[in-house]
C-alpha cells in the first residue's frame, strides 16, 4: 500500500452518493512513516530528559541523607568523647 486515501465520507456527512468513494486527498505511507519515526524521535528525547532529571534528584536526595548521617555519626561520636 503506497498511499492512504482520504474519502468524501470521511470528511462530509452529506456528501452526494456519486462522491462517497471518491478520494478527497491522500498520504503516503512514507509520509506517514517518517512522521511517525519523528514524533517517536522526540518522545525519546523528551523521556531520556526526564530520566536523567529523576536520577539528579535522586543522588540529590541520596547526598542529603550522605551528609545527614556523616553529620550524625560526628555528633555521636562527640557526644561519646565528652562522656
Amino acid at each position: 500500500m503506497e498511499t492512504i486515501d482520504v474519502l468524501y465520507r470521511h470528511l462530509y456527512r452529506d456528501a452526494d452518493e456519486k462522491d462517497l468513494d471518491t478520494a478527497v486527498f491522500s498520504f503516503t505511507t512514507s509520509d506517514i512513516m517518517a512522521i511517525i519515526y519523528k514524533h517517536e524521535s522526540i518522545q525519546r528525547k523528551g523521556d531520556n530528559k526526564v530520566i536523567k532529571r529523576k536520577l539528579e534528584q535522586d543522588l540529590d536526595a541520596y547526598a542529603a541523607i550522605e551528609a545527614r548521617t556523616e553529620r550524625q555519626k560526628r555528633q555521636r561520636k562527640a557526644r561519646d568523647s565528652l562522656q
